[in-house]
Order: C-alpha cells, then structure tokens, then sequence
C-alpha cells in the first residue's frame, strides 16, 4: 500500500502530500491492475492483445537489427566475429 507522510516543518503542505500519494500510487501499479479487474476481459481479446505486443516486440527487434546506411538504405548489422571484408 502507498504511502505518504507529511513533513514536521509543513504539516499543512496537502497539495504537496497529495502529489507524492498520486506518485507512490503510479510507482505501485495500484491503477494498471484496477482498470484490468473493471470489466471482464473475454480470453480470446487477452490473447489477441499478447499476440498483437508480440508482434509489435518483434518489429522493434527487427528494426534495432537493421542499421541505416548514409545512402538511405538498410543493411544488415555484420557479426564481429566473421570476416568483414566480404561485407563491405
């Protein structure tokens, strides 16, 4: 559970104890975990949102794998423990 404790030299500072609530709320995940228990989430939607993450990690990796070239091009990143002359 969050916390929030107010200081000994401000003990009227609300909007500033109120700011550091919402903080360790965020920090926690208490939201993230209370939107998912609103409403029902039928099992194929849960799957179809992992599929979809899935695919979007996947395009990001495939893209960090590619390295652009000043030309504009893409080339492939060249493993350092091959012969780099047959790559240039």
């Amino acid at each position: 559970m969050p916390k929030a404790y107010a200081r000994k030299d401000r003990p009227d500072d609300f909007e500033g104890l109120f700011r550091s609530f919402k903080r360790a709320v965020e920090k926690s995940g208490i939201l993230k975990v209370l939107k998912e228990y609103e409403h029902y989430t039928k099992p194929s939607e849960i799957k179809k949102r992992e599929r979809a993450a899935a695919k979007k990690r996947w395009e990001r990796r495939r893209e960090e794998a590619m390295l652009p070239t000043t030309k504009g091009k893409r080339i492939k990143k060249v493993n350092p423990m091959e012969d780099r002359d047959d790559n240039y």
